[in-house]
């Protein structure tokens, strides 16, 4: 399946970047971005084997990279996700409204 980013999920991405270059340096921000893009790559190949939360929105399903938390739900026949989080970030006051 093909995966769409909300733009807030976009400004995730860069945030993890930004903040993985600045702490760690180039090689570990490559590292981790390859992680979490290995990882999105396997949610896009099986969407349905992730934990489902549908206590956050109506078919959200969730998978951990690293130290983040990827939400997404599968919308049109695509993964459409919503955001990336760190796992020690008050999801419910990042994602709900």
């Amino acid at each position: 399946m093909n995966l769409t980013f909300s733009s807030d999920a976009e400004e995730d991405v860069q945030e993890i970047a930004d903040y993985t270059f600045e702490a760690w340096g180039d090689d570990q921000e490559e590292i981790y971005l390859s992680s979490l893009y290995r990882r999105l790559n396997e949610i896009s190949r099986d969407p349905g084997r992730w934990k489902k939360r549908d206590d956050l929105f109506e078919g959200c399903q969730t998978a951990f990279a690293g130290r983040h938390v990827i939400f997404f739900s599968i919308q049109d026949g695509e993964v459409f996700v919503s955001r990336i989080l760190h796992q020690s970030m008050d999801v419910h006051r990042q994602i709900l409204p």
